[in-house]
């Protein structure tokens, strides 16, 4: 009786004994559990990874509206030490270049990877893309063939136009660079006089 006691006693805290279907049941409960960890732990470093950028476009995106300001406006330009003047000048003339290559190199992520996006946010990128690149290359034409500017202004200023306004239905990768690539052409295009160009 008492022997009996025991058995029963050891066979709680041992737990039951698993058959090769059980231990592979266990095997096979395990892996999953650990994959799923693995899973929530590389969509939570995805999701951080998505804040960050998102941070920082927000804040980029304040600096070139504020930098605009201060270009377009002469008195508060003046106010700046000629040092920032100069640096923030030639970081807004750089921009363009950098906000062009970068939709390019998005819409061709989002192009290969097809994420599920709509086809219709996919073409409307390629069209921003591609008037972004034309606002880009206006001025240059004019400088070497000589063109009239009067005239290649307003077209570079519905090419920004509408790279800004494809910036705000592209797909989610191209939204920042056709926005503000547009937004900062098309002021570069009002501030900076003819003579700088």
């Amino acid at each position: 009786m008492c022997t009996h006691f025991l058995h029963r006693a050891w066979t709680k805290l041992r737990g039951p004994r698993l058959g090769p279907e059980g231990s592979a049941n266990l095997e096979a409960h395990q892996a999953k559990f650990q994959s799923s960890e693995e899973r929530r732990l590389v969509e939570s470093q995805i999701g951080d990874k998505r804040k960050l950028q998102r941070v920082l476009q927000w804040v980029s995106g304040v600096l070139i509206v504020l930098s605009l300001i201060y270009m377009s406006n002469s008195r508060l330009g003046h106010r700046l030490p000629r040092a920032v003047q100069d640096t923030a000048f030639m970081i807004l003339v750089s921009l363009p270049f950098l906000l062009t290559g970068i939709s390019w190199w998005s819409f061709v992520r989002a192009w290969r990877n097809d994420q599920g996006m709509a086809v219709w946010r996919i073409w409307i990128s390629l069209c921003g893309c591609v008037a972004l690149s034309i606002a880009l290359l206006i001025p240059f034409f004019t400088i070497v063939f000589t063109l009239d500017w009067s005239t290649t202004a307003i077209w570079c200023l519905v090419a920004s136009g509408m790279a800004l306004f494809t910036g705000i239905l592209a797909a989610k990768p191209l939204r920042f660079p056709l926005f503000f690539g547009g937004l900062v052409m098309a002021g570069l295009i009002v501030v900076i006089p003819m003579a700088v160009l």
